[in-house]
C-alpha cells in the first residue's frame, strides 16, 4: 500500500491529465497494478507482461525473457 506522501505526489501527476473528474485520493491509496506495458518505439511493438514477473526481472534483459507474453504490434 502506498503512503499518504507517495499518493499525493501521484495525485498531483494525475489531476494534470485527469481533470474531470479528477481521481480520488482513496482509489489512488488501493489501487493494484496487474500488468506493465512496454512500448518499444524502434520495433514498432507493445508487450504486456504481467507485474509479478517484471519485478522478478527489472534487472534482466526483457528481450530474452517475454517470447510468451502477450505483443500488441503496432504495424
Amino acid at each position: 500500500m502506498r503512503s499518504i506522501d507517495e499518493a499525493l505526489k501521484l495525485k498531483e501527476v494525475l489531476d494534470k491529465y485527469y481533470r474531470k473528474p479528477s481521481i480520488e485520493i482513496d482509489r489512488i491509496l488501493n489501487a493494484k497494478i496487474n500488468y506493465v506495458y512496454i512500448v518499444y518505439v524502434d520495433m514498432v511493438d507493445v508487450i504486456v507482461i504481467d507485474v509479478n514477473k517484471y519485478i522478478a526481472n527489472i534487472n534482466q534483459n526483457f528481450l530474452g525473457k517475454i517470447a510468451g507474453e502477450r505483443r500488441f504490434p503496432l504495424s
